[in-house]
């Protein structure tokens, strides 16, 4: 009998969840609408779309990235040429106003360009060569996106041959001016070389064969390369001691451990961190319990910051590689030096010679030379100047087009868009998320309970008993055992149910005192105390029911009996409870109300006197069953729970979850001992064990005639 009694494991307070199916099946007045809404509108925006349709053709781009030795001499002009294979470029021309205004123009349309582009799109064709291109147009004509697409693909091909035309055409013409240009410079350079030659021929000094300028200047050129390279040498010396100055022979690598306190206090920061994110879940910021916690955390953050030995550190040192690469480098930058500084004395003592020699030779050679130089080198750039110009001419005859139409488009069939199957997808794909927000938003403002499962689930713990929804007028008597009594209704058997449960339990533990209490007003505590009383003293028992709710008490109207005297007669003079305990119509039943109302309740009770009663009255029948005020803003039911045994915690229909799980909280923190809850004025819910009592009990209850 013991296990059967025993609670069963509950989940933790504070991880336990509302069902999302629990949700639903709650909120379903909501998700039927709002789903509805969105699929109407879904549809709605289906039929007012209109239909467009889609027509594409093919253009295949040249490949004419193939450069020859010949192109070296190029031109502004030569720029298409070289971007006619770049896709990416045709895909921008093809998208231009340009072509969009030609097109208008060809075909007669009051469309403005701009509006045109935003419905032509250019595209490589999947799965085939890089260089075919597809350009789509659409419309709500096919025959209009036909003939638009086809015009817009032959307008673009005319343009980029035009272009391709032109582009040769200037490059021929800036070849022709260049070649005009070397062939005057090369008439005037032969014309200076006959006069000097013939100068120096009048002199009697023949300088067209002589090579010893040529020799002198070539020499002259070698020492100023070697003083250009022996400058550079010297600036990377100057930059590597640079680096060698700024770098260390060695580096330091320091190793460090946390030690073992630091470890330490580290875990417990990490345990005390995920302990205060369970806390905020179930808890206010300015709660108690979440404010120690965050005490605990900043004292030990305040600790792990104060100590000075938190670490250990190893130092170890090593080689810096880039003081030693930088070293190789200076080492072979001076003998780079070295051998260009011997060079280069090499060719002074060879130019000392060279000038000895030429001291006698007319100064007329040197120029002969230079003049010569540059007359070679005016011959091979107007030779490379007339290839060109031929291959341009040549070009020109064959030339192909950089962008050619293959397939002209054809007129669509059927609509590209809208897409139904799509939309009413995304529309439902809508619903259900937003159907499923709003439940869930509404949900999470109605802080009420679902049923008894999250009662159990999210309170942590054990139902004694769950009561049905009683109408108005039957919650103002005692269902059970008293002249109203029908015997078999939901609500009487349910209360049997729970009788039967807390006798068996509080006999288990040798106890006889229970309070019931709850969270808020309007939970149905009285009723429960009244009709759990008269349910017990059904089985036998002698039961006395104590109205301490001295604030609003109603049990004197439940049993019709006279408020006075009661309880505050005992509070304040040492009578009995006989004195003051009245008897009921129902057998073994006592209830002793309130009497007159004191102005402090709570001070009474609290009194020693007042402890004394209450112990005192706790032993005066086998049951005794107090009925106090709610215990979340009304301290009379902790003040009582402390002197007797057990509480029995009624949770209505409209409680709030947080105010009565922090109800409870606190009176289990102040040590009173919670026999179980008893969920009050529950509607039959499908899948509960309580629907299938209620569908028991209309299929073999009462029937019309009275019979069963």
């Amino acid at each position: 009998m013991e296990e059967r009694l025993s609670p069963a494991d509950i989940p933790a307070q504070g991880t336990s969840a509302r069902s999302v199916l629990t949700i639903f099946r709650r909120r379903i007045w909501i998700i039927v609408p709002v789903a509805a809404i969105i699929l109407v509108l879904a549809a709605l925006y289906a039929v007012v779309q209109p239909q467009i349709y889609e027509a594409s053709t093919w253009v295949l781009v040249a490949d004419t990235n193939k450069k020859s030795a010949l192109q070296a001499v190029m031109s502004e002009s030569d720029a298409w040429g070289s971007l006619q294979g770049d896709v990416s470029m045709h895909i921008r021309l093809i998208q231009s106003v340009e072509i969009a205004q030609q097109v208008k123009e060809d075909l007669h349309l009051d469309m403005p360009a701009p509006v045109m582009l935003y419905y032509v799109d250019v595209t490589k064709v999947p799965g085939a060569s890089e260089k075919l291109l597809s350009v789509t147009y659409q419309s709500q004509d096919p025959k209009q996106a036909r003939q638009i697409v086809n015009a817009w693909s032959k307008a673009y091909e005319e343009d980029s041959q035009g272009r391709a035309t032109r582009s040769i055409a200037a490059a021929i013409d800036y070849v022709t001016t260049q070649i005009e240009t070397v062939e005057t410079d090369l008439r005037q350079m032969e014309q200076e070389m006959i006069a000097l030659e013939q100068n120096y021929i009048e002199r009697g000094v023949s300088i067209s064969n002589g090579h010893g300028g040529a020799r002198m200047t070539a020499i002259v050129g070698q020492i100023a390369h070697m003083r250009v390279e022996a400058a550079a040498v010297q600036a990377q010396i100057a930059k590597t001691n640079e680096r060698l100055a700024s770098e260390p022979q060695e580096i330091e690598e320091v190793e460090q451990q946390p030690s073992h306190r630091a470890r330490a206090i580290e875990e417990q920061l990490s345990a005390l961190h995920v302990e205060l994110q369970h806390k905020l879940q179930d808890y206010y910021p300015d709660s108690p319990e979440v404010e120690g916690l965050q005490e605990q955390i900043q004292r030990l953050e305040r600790e792990l910051a104060d100590q000075s030995e938190m670490t250990r550190s190893t130092v170890t040192t090593a080689p810096n590689p880039v003081y030693m690469n930088a070293q190789d480098t200076l080492i072979r930058l001076h003998g780079t030096l070295d051998a260009t500084r011997a060079r280069q004395s090499a060719l002074q003592t060879q130019l000392a010679e060279q000038r000895s020699l030429q001291a006698m030779a007319p100064e007329g050679s040197i120029t002969y030379s230079e003049l010569m130089r540059k007359v070679g080198g005016l011959q091979k750039v107007h030779g490379t100047l007339l290839s060109r110009q031929y291959e341009l001419q040549l070009k020109r005859a064959m030339v192909v087009p950089p962008v050619q139409l293959v397939k002209e488009a054809a007129e669509p069939r059927a609509p590209v868009s809208p897409v139904y199957s799509t939309i009413f997808g995304m529309g439902l794909l809508a619903a259900v998320l937003l159907a499923a927000f709003a439940a869930i938003t509404v949900d999470q403002i109605d802080d009420t309970f679902a049923g008894p499962d999250e009662v159990r689930d999210f309170l942590g713990e054990r139902l004694l008993g769950v009561l049905p929804e009683v109408d108005s007028h039957e919650a103002q008597a005692v269902q059970v055992g008293g002249p109203d009594d029908s015997g078999r209704t939901a609500f009487a058997n349910s209360v049997r149910m729970l009788a039967s449960t807390v006798r068996i339990e509080m006999t288990r533990r040798n106890q006889s005192s229970i309070v019931v209490t709850s969270s808020g007003r309007a939970e149905g505590k009285t009723l429960v105390a009244a009709n759990l009383a008269a349910a017990l003293a059904a089985t036998g028992a002698k039961v006395l029911l104590v109205d301490a709710d001295l604030h609003r008490p109603r049990l004197h109207d439940l049993f019709n009996l006279e408020k006075a005297p009661g309880l505050s007669h005992l509070l304040v003079s040492e009578d009995s409870a006989d004195d003051v305990a009245q008897p009921t119509d129902i057998e073994n039943l006592s209830v002793i109300t309130t009497g007159p109302l004191p102005p402090s309740p709570v001070d009474l009770l609290a009194s020693s006197h007042g402890k004394e009663v209450i112990k005192r009255l706790s032993d005066a029948a086998d049951f005794v069953i107090w009925d106090t005020p709610p215990a979340g803003f009304l301290a009379d039911a902790t003040v009582i729970g402390h002197s007797t045994d057990v509480a029995l915690f009624v949770v209505g229909k409209r409680a709030k979850r947080g105010a009565t799980r922090q109800t409870l909280t606190n009176l289990r923190e102040i040590g009173i001992d919670i026999i179980g809850v008893c969920p009050n004025r529950v509607s039959p819910v499908g899948g509960s064990y309580y629907y299938y009592y209620y569908y028991y009990q209309d299929y073999y209850g009462d029937t019309q005639d009275g019979k069963r």
